[in-house]
């Protein structure tokens, strides 16, 4: 039996996920008063759940992917974990939250399961398991990022394909399950409303560029070794935040609107 799908694995991963369900519907239930306060909590909490249990299922079964750097990147059934297992909680605070759903009781929870909501979260998980085997491989040394560092580019360079390469992988993941399973009301002929289905791309990619080439120029600067397991951190929480607000965007078109309205105001505005 190929070492990754023993049932103790399979255990592990299970608790992982229900542990990441179970707290982030504790703090919706509890947070729904100041849904300001909510959206700031889980946008923060969500891309750090995923890397937690991730380090989680690393440290009990042994594995070695959270050092990051070469030949510590996961593949096959590992990355199918890890690409599942850091999305999830991402897009599920993101449909929590934008669902408004009420949390007043067991059986609400469980109807809850039954709903478009869980099914939008559920597909987007496995397209990103999927989508993690295609970029690193159904084994080692395979798929795009073998493909990417054969290339002979830079550390830095390298790294920042990779992001592109990821975050885009995470973003058609997301906007597939958006469009399937409700997405904003505008058509998609309607502009600017069509752009919101770029949203988790954009956004996503454009911070994670940004946190990761200032991580690059402060080591340069201070001269320091670069560390491929705290870039990882870096970088994985940079792209999760992004994509939380992004694909916040692209699930509702209302919170368009907001910012819409708020850019016409400071440009009819500037100095008031």
């Amino acid at each position: 039996m190929q070492k990754g799908t023993e049932p103790w694995v399979v255990i592990t991963t299970i608790t992982g996920v229900a542990t990441q369900l179970v707290g982030f519907f504790s703090l919706y239930h509890s947070a729904k008063g100041s849904p300001v306060a909510c959206l700031l909590a889980f946008s923060l909490l969500s891309p750090l759940a995923g890397g937690i249990v991730w380090q989680y299922l690393n440290k009990v079964n042994g594995w070695r992917f959270h050092l990051g750097g070469p030949g510590n990147e996961p593949y096959g059934v590992y990355a199918a974990i890890w690409g599942a297992i850091t999305v999830l909680p991402v897009i599920f605070s993101v449909r929590i939250v934008t669902g408004r759903i009420e949390i007043n009781s067991i059986f609400a929870v469980a109807q809850w399961f039954v709903s478009r909501d869980c099914a939008l979260v559920f597909v987007c998980a496995v397209l990103a398991a999927l989508l993690a085997v295609v970029v690193y491989g159904g084994q080692s040394s395979a798929g795009l990022r073998s493909i990417i560092t054969a290339k002979g580019w830079s550390y830095e360079r390298t790294e920042q394909a990779m992001i592109v390469i990821w975050s885009c992988a995470l973003s058609v993941a997301s906007t597939l399950a958006i469009l399937i399973f409700g997405g904003p009301a505008a058509p998609l002929k309607s502009m600017p409303y069509s752009l919101l289905y770029a949203a988790p791309t954009i956004v996503s990619t454009v911070l994670c560029l940004l946190v990761l080439s200032a991580y690059f120029g402060l080591y340069d600067y201070l001269n320091l070794d670069q560390k491929a397991q705290i870039r990882g951190l870096i970088a994985g929480f940079a792209l999760r935040f992004g994509l939380f607000w992004g694909t916040w965007l692209a699930i509702d078109s209302s919170n368009f609107d907001i910012i819409l309205d708020m850019l016409k105001i400071y440009a009819t505005k500037p100095f008031s």
